[in-house]
C-alpha cells in the first residue's frame, strides 16, 4: 500500500518493522542520552569573543571572525545567528535589535560618525542627494 502512493519514496518493509519493533519497546523517534558535551554547545566565553570581534569590525566575513576567534567557521554562523540574534546582509553583519544602549547612545556616535566625514565631501554628498530627489520630483518619479 506504501509503495502504490509513494512510489520510490517508500519506506522498505525491513525499515517499517524496525521501526514497528521500536515503538513496542518504548522507544520512539527521539535519539537517546549520549555521552560527551553535546555538538551544539557554544561556551559562553566564545560567545563573547565573538560578539566583541563583531562589534569592533561589522564588516568583518565569518572566514575572518572564525580565524580571528580561533573556532570553527560554522561556529561563528550559529553563534551570529543563534546566539547574537544577527543575520548576515551581503558582506556586513546587521542586528535585528539595536546596536545602542539608549537614544543618547546613538545620539553620540552619530555625531562621531558624522564629524570624521570632511566637510566638503559632505556637502557634495548632500548637494548630489538633492540634485536626485528634485529630478525625482519633477519627473514625478517616471524615471
Amino acid at each position: 500500500m506504501l509503495a502504490q502512493v509513494y512510489e520510490a519514496n517508500a519506506m522498505k518493509k525491513a525499515a517499517v518493522y524496525k521501526w514497528g519493533t521500536r515503538f513496542s519497546e518504548g522507544r520512539g523517534v527521539t535519539d537517546e542520552e549520549r555521552s560527551g558535551r553535546p555538538a551544539t554547545s557554544r561556551p559562553e566565553e566564545t560567545i563573547a569573543k565573538v560578539h566583541q570581534i563583531v562589534r569592533e569590525n561589522c564588516r568583518l566575513t565569518v572566514k575572518s571572525i572564525a580565524k580571528q576567534a580561533n573556532i570553527d567557521i560554522e561556529a561563528v554562523r550559529r553563534i551570529s545567528t543563534e546566539d547574537l540574534d544577527k543575520r548576515k546582509v551581503v558582506q556586513k553583519w546587521s542586528q535585528r535589535t539595536t546596536l545602542f544602549d539608549d537614544t543618547d547612545d546613538i545620539r553620540s556616535n552619530t555625531t562621531a560618525a558624522l564629524k570624521v566625514i570632511p566637510q566638503n565631501q559632505f556637502k557634495n554628498c548632500f548637494e548630489g542627494w538633492t540634485r536626485r530627489l528634485h529630478r525625482c520630483i519633477v519627473s514625478r518619479g517616471t524615471q
